[in-house]
């Protein structure tokens, strides 16, 4: 009897404990399952799918919905470039005029273009951190080129009027329409990668527990009132 309890004893001692010190390698579970995360699980389990939970879903609408407002800086800021742009041309002949509206569109177009392109990032950073893969950045990638390109060129524009040169209207034209063009599409990008993150952060969230629909219809509410709207706007940088 003795032998027996001693025996049962080494047994309970040396017999892997799965649910409760964990795992460190597949050999350390029984059966066929498997070591995922110091757990072992069943191999048909569904373990590559992100899991995020309400408080770190709950962050990434904050997040999303800056990155959506910087956004929409840049899609107004590309639309303000463009018209001092053409007013620029526009007042061709007098000096002073085209160089102010051309001040202006280099000014507008260089500040709110990297807005835009902070909010790209910041979706971006926040699917990293709640699990889900992130978008691509083709688009940001090519808008950042072409920001670089026409910063260069509005800059050498103005200093050429500073110094009293004329620079062809075409080449003023060409300038500005590109400086648009990439504050535009880092404002778009901004907002899409914000809408592809939330969309899915909610397709994860569903598959991790059913009260998701739930916590979506008090998202726009709670968004709204933490980040502050537009008036708050200065505060997101």
């Amino acid at each position: 009897m003795k032998i027996t309890t001693v025996l049962l004893g080494l047994l309970m001692l040396t017999a892997p404990l799965d649910g409760i010190a964990g795992c460190s390698d597949d050999m350390d579970c029984k059966g066929d399952r498997v070591c995922v995360e110091n757990t072992c699980q069943s191999p048909d389990s569904d373990v590559s799918e992100p899991r995020v939970s309400s408080d770190s879903r709950t962050a990434l609408y904050v997040a999303t919905a800056a990155a959506r407002r910087r956004g929409t800086v840049a899609v107004v800021g590309a639309g303000v470039t463009m018209a001092a742009g053409i007013g620029t041309i526009a007042a061709y002949d007098s000096f002073g005029a085209s160089m102010t509206l051309g001040s202006v569109a280099t000014l507008t177009g260089g500040v709110t273009a990297p807005i835009g392109g902070s909010g790209g990032s910041l979706a971006r950073q926040a699917a990293d951190r709640a699990g889900i893969p992130r978008p691509n950045n083709a688009l940001s990638t090519l808008a950042w080129i072409g920001y670089g390109l026409s910063m260069a060129d509005a800059l050498t524009l103005v200093g050429l009027g500073a110094v009293g040169a004329e620079p062809h209207p075409a080449l003023i034209g060409s300038t500005m329409t590109l400086f648009s063009v990439s504050a535009l599409c880092l404002g778009l990008d901004a907002r899409n990668v914000a809408n592809a993150v939330e969309a899915r952060a909610d397709h994860a969230f569903s598959d991790a527990s059913p009260r998701a629909p739930q916590l979506r219809s008090i998202r726009p509410t709670f968004a709204a009132n933490v980040d502050g709207g537009w008036v708050g706007l200065a505060g997101d940088f």
